[in-house]
């Protein structure tokens, strides 16, 4: 089979946007192992580059940008993407609500190569519900033909699959979720984190990985956590992920007033050695969010070996049914509280979680095998054909 050309197109790699900068870097690496070359495209604004994840096994092309906000506009992305569309086989396109989506559609219509587009979980209700006026106007007049000229829509879950469907979109559409690596994970030493961190010494910890962001529902972790146990009694709780400063001071705050001065830690943004470490270390990882893509800090914590606490709008119904940690509704604090309690109050039954957890990523969610996956549909689609599993079969998958 010969090799195949890919370019991956985001609207930035900076840290903070979580998943929509961490997929196309790690889906270029998934085309690399099965020997196709993949490249990234992207933008940058002034001051972004101490913030910007650059894989150093990845060819990143990055163009600067008016503004600071990813949607801002790019001509030198512009003036290379049209130049260079038609160097690539197919193109993937990370987002929804971007100058780099309509570009890099655009150009790779005009050149005749065919473009995929993962939203990223944009399509999600509770994100079309934050500046709602302004994307439904978006969706109408510039989404709309952006998918209905796309050869394919890349869902990570099922329920994106929903989402995409709910809009009116009858594009093409497979699911495939992110993979991981495991090989890191396996081999971390969680003697790291609790050096680097006096505090985490000698304390069980709940620890939460992600953005500081409204939809990550910290705000009724910081509740659920301050309920679940009496003060003097608690696990540590380690908030730890890049966000606003006015974010995190509202958090601070939340705390403090929920007498968690003690028993809160916020560690600003791990990466790297330091970020597994804390994987290794925590005794339960908690994600309860109101909208999700599909987290690649849950991977990395059942990875880890990590039981799990998410909510159903994290997308991870595996969870349940392989019996690796527990999904609870999101903004449940009850909900939230007695599962925290219920996980921390039995060793043996973690222990056995998290032998899943592992088994569970092995057999759904390694890197290798998705991007053999991943390689089939875009063949798929230079074929003109439909016979990856990965394809949704519903009316929307044929032309």
């Amino acid at each position: 089979m010969s090799q195949l050309r890919v370019l991956h197109v985001a609207p930035s790699l900076r840290r903070s946007l979580g998943g929509l900068a961490l997929v196309p870097t790690e889906l270029a690496r998934s085309s690399a192992r099965v020997g196709d070359v993949a490249e990234v495209a992207t933008t940058h604004a002034a001051g972004d580059r101490d913030e910007v994840l650059l894989p150093v096994d990845t060819r990143v092309s990055s163009f600067p940008r008016w503004g600071s906000a990813e949607q801002g506009a790019s001509s030198s992305l512009r003036r290379w993407i049209t130049a260079h569309a038609a160097d690539y086989d197919v193109l993937h396109i990370h987002g929804v609500f971007s100058v780099s989506t309509i570009v890099a559609s655009r150009a790779a219509a005009r050149r005749g190569v065919p473009y995929v587009i993962t939203p990223h979980g944009m399509l999600d209700r509770w994100a079309l519900s934050q500046k709602r006026l302004r994307k439904r106007a978006y969706l109408h007049w510039v989404g709309q033909p952006i998918f209905a000229r796309a050869a394919a829509a890349h869902a990570l879950t099922p329920r994106e699959l929903t989402d995409i469907r709910h809009q009116g979109m009858s594009t093409p559409t497979f699911v495939l979720p992110n993979g991981i690596d495991a090989t890191q994970l396996n081999e971390a030493d969680s003697r790291r984190f609790r050096d680097t961190f006096p505090p985490a010494r000698d304390r069980d910890i709940v620890l939460f990985l992600g953005r500081l962001h409204q939809k990550k529902g910290i705000d009724v972790l910081i509740d659920a956590f301050a309920a679940a146990w009496p003060a003097r009694r608690r696990p540590l709780l380690v908030v730890a992920g890049p966000g606003s400063p006015d974010f995190r001071g509202n958090l601070e705050r939340r705390a403090t007033l929920r007498d968690l001065h003690n028993d809160i830690l916020f560690t600003g943004e791990l990466t790297g050695e330091l970020k597994v470490a804390a994987l290794k270390a925590c005794d339960v990882f908690v994600l309860p969010s109101r909208s999700e893509g599909f987290s690649v800090s849950i991977l990395e914590a059942l990875a880890a070996g990590k039981p799990v606490v998410v909510t159903t709008s994290c997308n991870f119904p595996e969870i349940a049914s392989a019996e690796a940690g527990v999904v609870i509704p999101p903004d449940d604090i009850r909900a939230l509280r007695d599962a925290l309690v219920n996980v921390m109050a039995d060793a043996t039954g973690r222990h056995e979680m998290g032998t899943r957890a592992r088994r569970l990523v092995a057999s759904r969610y390694d890197a290798g095998l998705l991007a053999t996956q991943l390689r089939a549909v875009y063949r798929d689609i230079l074929d003109d054909t439909r016979r990856s599993p990965a394809w949704s079969h519903d009316a929307g998958a044929a032309r």
